[in-house]
This record gives C-alpha cells, sequence and structure tokens, in this order.
C-alpha cells in the first residue's frame, strides 16, 4: 500500500478512484511523487508487491492528470 497526505487529505495512491477525484478537487500546480518504501529490506522480500504498488501509484497519477 502506498499512503499519501495531499491538501489534509490522507489514502492509498492505488485507490484511483478517490486519487482522482482528490486531484480534480484540488487542481494542484506541481504534483511530486515521492514513494519509497519504509524498509528497503522488505520490498526485495516482497518485490511484486513493491512493484505492482509503485506502478498502479503512477498509473493513478497520469490519470488524474
Amino acid at each position: 500500500m502506498s499512503l499519501y497526505l495531499f491538501a489534509g487529505q490522507a489514502g492509498d495512491v492505488t485507490n484511483q478512484s478517490a486519487f482522482v477525484a482528490l486531484i480534480e478537487k484540488v487542481a494542484p500546480y506541481f504534483l511530486y511523487y515521492l514513494a519509497a518504501p519504509p524498509i528497503v529490506k522488505t520490498s526485495f522480500e516482497q518485490l511484486s508487491e513493491a512493484l505492482s504498488t509503485h506502478v498502479l501509484g503512477i498509473v493513478s497519477i497520469l490519470d488524474a492528470l
């Protein structure tokens, strides 16, 4: 799961519909995606989950723009 805190709203960036709705509501001028696993070792042990979360997060951002 990749969490965000944006404009006072918290959520999961892989929840595409909620993320797109938030971006449309706030209409930011800049958006930085600084996702990183909190523990690198865990991301290597759960590689498919880490990659899936990262890719889905990027897709959510691109769809929102």
